[in-house]
Formats: structure tokens, sequence, C-alpha cells
């Protein structure tokens, strides 16, 4: 199946209404309930999607299955995201009489000069159990009003990925420590949290992992892949909840974005066997499939 968006996450949405229908077809589910959610923003980490519905209390899961192109490999664990904005204040002067100001671009250079030299050491010898890294990167600058002016202000955003045993309001306040630490005058420097979730990871002996790999194995004949994803899904708005969340689909991340995007129709089988099997084990179908 070819195009634009085929497997991220067309797929999985071709999948999951299939799914409705054949659950539907069986009888539904022989206890509890199924719920479908599709939303649209979760490519910008908008807040109208998913994290409305968990806000709203129309969404309130035991088992989170989320929907991404794993190519039908498990994801149970994943960083959490924190997005902030660092801003520096300075001067402003004729360029031509730069002492005269206080240059806001020089300040958050000695700023970034510390972020790299205190924290980026400590975040290299952070790794979870399953591989996956702490990290930073510092990805928006902008500063300055033009070229003949000593610039009053800048600022950075920075990505913080977070692994899913660290504190998120610890990690924020580590970089505020830094940047405190940096020298600069009192006053002269921000730190504002734009938005971020924490980290989550589902435990080997839940249900829902359980159910998944129960069902891959008789799917497939061998036991799940794992995979570590390095973006962020939809799931990091409950990771703050007693939810078990599980990222799984059809499709391979390596093509997301892509105008010729597509993905294999046997995985797209695949994967809807699977879901369905995982239902059987979690829930129960009304009539055996026929």
């Amino acid at each position: 199946m070819y195009g634009l968006g085929a497997c991220n996450c067309k797929s999985s949405m071709a999948v999951h209404l299939w799914l409705a229908e054949e659950m539907a077809r069986r009888g539904g589910p022989g206890t509890g309930e199924v719920a479908f959610t599709f939303v649209g923003d979760e490519e910008n980490l908008g807040p109208d999607g998913l994290a409305h519905l968990r806000e709203a209390g129309a969404v309130r899961p035991t088992t989170l299955i989320v929907a991404a192109q794993t190519r039908n490999r498990l994801v149970t664990e994943e960083r959490g995201v924190m997005w902030v904005r660092v801003t520096a204040r300075g001067k402003a002067a004729h360029a031509g009489a730069p002492d005269t100001g206080d240059s806001a671009i020089l300040r958050m250079h000695r700023v970034v000069a510390a972020i790299e030299r205190e924290l980026a050491p400590r975040l290299r010898g952070r790794r979870s159990a399953n591989g996956q890294q702490s990290t930073l990167s510092i990805g928006r600058i902008r500063g300055g009003e033009n070229t003949n002016v000593v610039p009053d202000h800048c600022a950075i955003e920075i990505d913080r990925r977070i692994l899913p045993d660290e504190d998120f309001d610890a990690a924020l306040d580590e970089l505020r420590r830094i940047v405190d630490a940096a020298g600069e005058p009192a006053g002269a420097l921000s730190v504002e949290l734009l938005t971020g979730t924490p980290g989550f990871s589902a435990p080997e002996d839940g249900a829902g992992v359980r159910a998944f790999r129960e069902a891959i194995t008789a799917i497939t004949g061998h036991p799940p892949e794992r995979l570590n994803v390095v973006g962020a899904s939809d799931g990091r708005y409950f990771a703050r909840d007693p939810v078990e969340i599980i990222v799984f689909g059809p499709g391979d991340g390596a093509d997301s974005h892509k105008p010729d995007e597509s993905v294999p129709l046997p995985e797209l089988v695949d994967a809807a066997l699977i879901l369905v099997g995982v239902v059987e084990r979690l829930l129960g179908i009304g009539m055996e499939r026929t």
C-alpha cells in the first residue's frame, strides 16, 4: 500500500477500523470496553487530540495501545519529552559603540557553553536497562533586531529527552540550576517550560505486554522483537497515570513523511490478527471467529 501517510499512520487506522468491525461482528468484548480514538496533532506535540480527551475524561484506559509505525515490533518503553526556552536579556546599543551596550547573544553563548560543559557529560552517562539514552539538543536560537544593533535579547529552545526512571521536575530543576550558575547577573536569564511529559515503561508482567507477547508468537511463530524509539508518541499524555502503555503497529518509521511511503499488505494482516489476539486475551470476544 503506497502513498503519503501510508505508514504514519493510515495503515494503523485501517487496521483499527477493521478491528472495530471484527469485534462488533463477533459480539463485542466479553468484558470491559475497547475505545478507539483517532487524532491529528501528534506530530507537533499538540494539546487538542489525545491530551484533550484525557483531560476531558473521555478516555480512561487500563491498557493503552498507541498505533505507530513499529513494523509490528513492540515498544514498551519511551523517553519523556521536555521543551524549554531559555531567554537572555541585555542592553541595546549602536554596533559602532558596542561597549555602551550588553550583548544578549554573547550572554547566551556563555550559557550554552555552561550547558555543554556541565550537563552534557552527565546525560551521556544516563542509560536505561533497555539501552535508551538521556539526551539534550538545542534546536532553535533567535536574537537581535538588526546587524548594526547590539542585541538586547536572545532565546534558545531545548529538546530534553528523559528516561522513564528520571523525575521530570528534577530534570527541569537540574537545567535551571546550571543556567543560574552560568555566572550572569541576576534577572538577566529566565527558564520557561514550554511543554513536556515524563517517560513511561510498561511492566514485563503486565496484562497488555503478556497479551502482545502471546499473540505475536502465535501469529508469527517467534517471540516479539523489541524496538527502542527516538521519537515520542501520544502515550506520553498518560505517563503519570496508572496505565499500561504499549506502542505497536505496521509500517517502518524510516519511511515516514516520504511521498512514496509504503506498507506491505502482509504486515497489515499480521497487525490485525495480532490485535484481535490481544483483545481476546485481555477481554475475550463474544463468539468464536468463523
